[in-house]
């Protein structure tokens, strides 16, 4: 996990919110594909969530177009209602997710949301997941700083704004990009993933975890 914590462990939490806190990835991909389709790109559901898992809608975009796949300049906003929809029937927290935010929580450890998301996004979605109330005031998006993940500019803008140390933060990711980020900012990082997923992230720097269940333990 980055190197050892040295003595009284982290003194910042960091959890990233989709395929972490929220589990959007399955309704959202499935809208992004239906989506695409119509711009010529053949992808399903699954193959967008596996090829755009942390990334930004710019570097999505940017992905496409380098493949000739142009999409109209307002495509976010021809999105974004779908997308929201989709999401407010079929939105659900990651399993054990208040329960490991509470974990954390009781053993003295600052929490905070780091997202490729807006903020107006992480509001609705922690919302609707009745996890909201754990990170008021605590959000923090790609929006605000120059580059997102994988560049490590996000995580080290929550760490600022919490006032911790970049070698007391524990970063909680699902992708490759945001542990790519999370290493990037000297922050130990666990990797909530699948036992298939566990070597790739490890030999990226992580501590892979397959449940929220693990986090509190992870952190001791």
């Amino acid at each position: 996990m980055g190197g050892p914590l040295n003595g009284n462990g982290p003194h910042l939490v960091i959890f990233d919110c989709d395929g972490v806190l929220v589990d959007s990835e399955g309704p959202a991909n499935r809208i992004l594909a239906e989506f695409l389709g119509a711009y010529g790109c053949r992808l399903t559901g699954p193959e967008c969530e596996a090829r755009f898992r942390g990334k930004t809608m710019a570097a999505v975009a940017a992905e496409l177009a380098a493949e000739g796949i142009t999409l109209p300049a307002d495509w976010l906003a021809l999105l974004k209602p779908r997308a929201l929809a989709a999401l407010e029937a079929e939105i659900r927290p990651i399993p054990h997710a208040a329960e490991a935010v509470e974990a954390v929580k009781k053993l003295g450890i600052k929490t905070c949301v780091a997202s490729q998301s807006g903020i107006d996004y992480l509001n609705f979605v922690l919302a609707r997941t009745g996890l909201l109330d754990y990170f008021k005031g605590r959000l923090f998006s790609s929006h605000m700083v120059a580059r997102g993940k994988p560049w490590p500019d996000l995580f080290l803008h929550a760490a600022m704004q919490m006032k911790t140390g970049f070698d007391r933060c524990v970063v909680i990711e699902d992708s490759v990009t945001g542990v790519t980020a999370a290493v990037a900012a000297g922050m130990h990082c666990l990797a909530l993933c699948t036992p298939d997923e566990a070597s790739h992230m490890a030999a990226l720097g992580a501590r892979p975890i397959t449940s929220l269940k693990d986090v509190p333990a992870a952190l001791l």
